[in-house]
């Protein structure tokens, strides 16, 4: 398909007529038939929103993220390193409503299965949320890899460099890149999984900031108050991560503190995350 030329409203229409072809592509390697039955009546907008990234709009902040299906939620895995406890709490942790679900595995879909029509889409809304914050006089930010670590980040900050695009990632790799190759408008946190330790210390010495889960209840509004987080996590100072998704106003080589968000059934996940989530 050539999207060079086409409108937002020809490319979607381009995608429904070959929805089947293309769902077929995402599979093709063998991986699980779950999506087979996701076939949209309209077609589905890669980015959206969440509590916790519309924190930022006090702050001046106008943000966006992209939601895939988490870790094999689809049967295509797409955070290559994750372990099985960071894996096990996400895919539990996700939205499980069957039409949260269904929009998370048509995106995942699409970006497997035609990975040219997903950077289309995928350019139409970033260039229609920053014409948005514009016009409410707000920074515009995206996360890309809001529940994968595909490293998407980079290629369209380069592209839209007036939008701010963050993330995190287990990929010490790409998170050191980030710090010792910068971009203006991109920035990287790295993911403690409980299995990479003396990663997450590199990236820390390296001037880089590392996202750690801890055991700690998040508070809920008019009810309790979040529980503190450690003041500092392996000799590195911590700071709250739960007060706003803006990663990119961090100050480098901090340990961004996360409070592990479960409620219902909490002893049941801590077990299946295991050195995931870390106590306080």
């Amino acid at each position: 398909m050539t999207t060079t030329k086409m409108t937002l409203k020809a490319t979607v229409q381009d995608i429904r007529n070959r929805w089947e072809a293309i769902k077929g592509a995402a599979w093709l390697r063998g991986a699980s038939k779950v999506a087979d039955a996701v076939f949209p009546a309209v077609h589905v907008e890669l980015l959206g929103s969440s509590i916790k990234v519309e924190k930022g709009e006090k702050e001046g902040v106008l943000t966006t993220i992209l939601y895939l299906s988490p870790s094999v939620e689809s049967g295509r895995n797409t955070c290559p390193w994750a372990t099985k406890g960071c894996s096990a709490a996400c895919l539990v942790g996700s939205g499980q409503l069957s039409m949260q679900k269904n929009a998370r595995l048509w995106k995942t879909a699409l970006y497997f299965g035609d990975r040219e029509a997903f950077n289309a889409l995928l350019r139409f809304e970033i260039a229609r949320h920053e014409r948005r914050a514009l016009r409410l006089g707000k920074k515009a930010a995206v996360r890309l890899d809001g529940t994968s670590d595909l490293g998407m980040g980079r290629k369209f900050a380069r592209e839209f460099q007036g939008v701010t695009f963050y993330g995190y990632s287990k990929s010490v790799k790409r998170v050191l890149k980030a710090t010792s190759e910068p971009l203006p408008n991109y920035f990287v946190t790295f993911s403690y999984s409980g299995a990479n330790g003396a990663e997450a210390r590199k990236v820390l010495k390296a001037g880089g900031n590392v996202a750690v889960a801890f055991n700690a209840l998040p508070g809920i509004k008019g009810r309790r108050e979040a529980e503190a987080l450690p003041e500092s996590w392996r000799g590195f100072p911590v700071l709250d991560g739960d007060l706003t998704d803006l990663r990119f106003d961090d100050e480098p080589g901090h340990v961004v503190g996360l409070r592990f968000k479960a409620s219902a059934e909490r002893g049941k996940r801590l077990k299946l995350a295991g050195r995931f989530v870390q106590a306080v």
